[in-house]
């Protein structure tokens, strides 16, 4: 499964960079945009925690021609494999993005990122469990495509270093690493 979701990414990635005629990445300077973002998180080393699908929303702002902000906010439903947690975990993350821009064509934009991800943590089971939030932080790449100058298709991929931690009712608690790579895929619109 992880080798067929990496693999539609790319070859996705491959048909838009290859395609013509649109134009919009020098133009970004100034502006914002807003954006929608599927996500799939691949756990790192750690197998108490599964994969899972999400959806992000976005918030980009341009600061100047090499350099962007990009708030994404996501929710994700994995499945957590422990002796002590059997059931879902329900994470709702924050991921502040600082990007260094470069433009290899007039409509690809590729860029590094790193900055701050919360993770808000929730637990679905009734057994005296709840989910405590957690900072972590992020590297990431990604590359743009502009459709117009106005539609972008993104496609983004990030190593989070974060923890899935939880307190029981009577007070012990403990983590689960949420370590792993969240890739993306989806559309942003510039204003």
């Amino acid at each position: 499964m992880r080798t067929r979701v990496f693999a539609f990414l790319l070859s996705a990635a491959v048909v838009l960079i290859s395609a013509s005629g649109a134009r919009g990445q020098a133009l970004m300077t100034g502006r914002m945009g807003v954006g929608i973002r599927g996500a799939y998180l691949l756990p790192g080393e750690d197998d108490k925690l599964d994969s899972s699908f999400g959806f992000e929303g976005l918030l980009v702002y341009s600061l100047a021609e090499n350099f962007s902000a990009e708030l994404a906010a996501g929710h994700i439903r994995p499945e957590i494999f422990a002796d002590e947690l059997e059931g879902d975990a329900r994470i709702t993350y924050l991921n502040l993005t600082l990007q260094l821009r470069g433009e290899p064509a007039p409509d690809v934009g590729v860029y590094l990122g790193l900055g701050p991800s919360l993770l808000l943590n929730k637990w679905s089971g009734d057994n005296g469990i709840r989910g405590r939030d957690d900072l972590g932080f992020h590297l990431g790449a990604g590359v743009d495509y502009f459709l117009t100058e106005n539609f972008v298709f993104n496609l983004d991929i990030k190593h989070l270093w974060a923890d899935y931690k939880f307190r029981r009712r009577e007070g012990a608690g403990g983590k689960i690493s949420a370590d792993g790579w969240l890739m993306g895929a989806g559309l942003k619109f510039f204003f």
